[in-house]
């Protein structure tokens, strides 16, 4: 299982800019609606894209993350996790 900040980073890497489930995951800690289903839309753009597919497997583990920790509101002390 990933960590809080394992999660917090990949979610970085794979966010749909401001306003997107994965933003608010990287910047606040909180699991909101439409987080699986940009999850899955990252994992189908990768699935095409051979650079990329290799990062199936990091989304598979945020994806196991965010189905253990559904729902949840913003995180006291998210933005101190550092990498």
């Amino acid at each position: 299982m990933l960590t809080d900040l394992e999660a917090r980073k990949y979610a970085s890497y794979w966010h749909g800019g401001g306003g997107s489930p994965l933003y608010a995951l990287t910047s606040t800690g909180a699991l909101v609606k439409g987080v699986h289903q940009e999850i899955d839309e990252c994992a189908s753009f990768a699935v095409d894209r051979p650079h990329i597919a290799s990062d199936l497997e990091e989304l598979r583990q945020l994806s196991d993350y965010v189905k253990a920790h559904y729902p949840r509101g913003p995180v006291d002390g998210w933005s101190d996790l550092r990498w």
